[in-house]
């Protein structure tokens, strides 16, 4: 898995191409390459963070190498206080959208403040490649939220993140049911271009 990192204003431009907007990259920037086994720890932790399973999120965080205080490592990746994250009465846009009030973020940064040496430490134990991910996810939360949240994001990596373990957990299976689920994966594609195509699903 390759992920990019400094995506600035000037180093992005959006233009026509083909009657659709089309995202161009000027300056790609840095580049790193997280492990196979990185990138599922981190699709786990969000998968936890997002059905509030505090196992799951225990299990990433020590993956992760962040075992210690896997409380800390969520509500840095998250940018939320962990109670915030748990909260079964909350949505999930209000548990995990980036605050909008200033009164909100002051809390965040004096909280930040107070575990100052713990988030240090914290920062020491996990593989360096995973500061360029949190920063890539800093900036997108950033660009939904300078945009009015317009999609939900949170559904969409709920799915990919879902993918991405269930695929990891096929690949042990045997070669008849892998098989099994690249087909029915080629059909349900399909169906989604047809329907697409038709109209059905909205652009």
């Amino acid at each position: 898995m390759k992920i990019d990192f400094l995506k600035e204003q000037g180093n992005i431009m959006v233009r026509i191409h083909k009657g659709k907007q089309q995202i161009v990259l000027l300056d790609h920037g840095l580049y790193t390459n997280l492990e196979e086994k990185t990138k599922l720890s981190y699709a786990r932790l969000w998968k936890g963070l997002l059905e509030q399973n505090v196992d799951d999120i225990k299990l990433a965080t020590k993956e992760l190498g962040a075992e210690q205080n896997y409380k800390l490592f969520a509500s840095m990746v998250t940018s939320k206080k962990f109670s915030d994250l748990m909260n079964k009465e909350s949505t999930i846009e209000d548990r995990l959208r980036r605050p909008k009030e200033q009164e909100q973020i002051d809390i965040l940064i004096r909280k930040a403040a107070k575990h100052h040496k713990q988030i240090t430490i914290l920062l020491n134990q996990i593989d360096r490649r995973l500061l360029m991910l949190f920063k890539i996810n800093d900036f997108l939360k950033n660009i939904d939220f300078k945009l009015g949240n317009p999609i939900n994001n949170f559904q969409i990596t709920y799915e990919y993140v879902s993918l991405a373990i269930y695929e990891a957990e096929l690949y042990n299976k045997a070669l008849y049911i892998r098989l099994l689920y690249k087909v029915r994966s080629y059909i349900h594609s399909f169906k989604f271009f047809i329907l697409k195509s038709l109209g059905f699903i909205l652009q």
